[in-house]
């Protein structure tokens, strides 16, 4: 691949990383029991498909979501154009694979953030899930996103295994745009857990 190529490659992955992680957050707000990314990503690399992991078809995701004892799975694409992007996503259900609900926004890479927020509304409200719930979602104000890039280094950060790199990352990121919530809540609780750490450690070599 020419190398303009595959850096934009890279950062679709990134940000397609990111959104993962901040619509996992959505949906447990929302009420919805969700696998854990690191229970996800076991079984993808038990079924050998870590070639195939940011690029799985609907069967697969469906055979991935079976082994994870999942009722539905969600699936979704990022676009971006200039200074303009689109998410879409949709339930999937395990068993049938029938879409359940589906959600399409548009807009400005600044509103990132509201534009999940619809995603999410959409989706869920589709579904015929947490009426009640997704309301908060539907009403609050989110702020705008100062950089791009603040999102692509957040995706980084939320596939590191090494808590140094993504402690980096994550700090990397809030100096790109220090109100990006979702890396200010990582950091928060990375550096809490990583005291503990220390704490556990100085206690046992005493």
């Amino acid at each position: 691949l020419p190398a303009a190529h595959w850096m934009r490659r890279i950062k679709l992955r990134q940000v397609g990383e990111a959104i993962r992680e901040t619509v996992t957050s959505d949906l447990k707000d929302v009420g919805l029991k969700v696998v854990e990314r690191g229970n996800i990503d076991k079984i993808i690399a038990e079924q050998n498909l870590q070639a195939k992991k940011n690029d799985l078809g609907m069967a697969e995701s469906i055979r991935v979501g079976t082994l994870l004892g999942a009722t539905m799975i969600v699936a979704g694409a990022y676009q971006r154009a200039a200074s303009q992007v689109r998410i879409t996503a949709r339930f999937v259900d395990v068993a049938t694979g029938e879409i359940k609900g589906s959600a399409k926004v548009d807009g400005h890479t600044s509103d990132f953030l509201s534009l999940q927020d619809k995603s999410t509304v959409e989706l869920v409200k589709s579904a015929g899930m947490g009426r009640a719930e997704v309301q908060k979602f539907a009403k609050r104000v989110r702020p705008k996103v100062k950089s791009f890039k603040a999102i692509e280094l957040y995706g980084d950060a939320v596939t590191q295994t090494d808590d140094k790199k993504r402690l980096e990352l994550l700090k990397l990121s809030l100096n790109e745009d220090p109100q990006f919530v979702y890396a200010s809540r990582d950091l928060d609780a990375l550096e809490k857990r990583m005291k503990q750490y220390v704490a556990v450690s100085t206690h046992a070599q005493r």
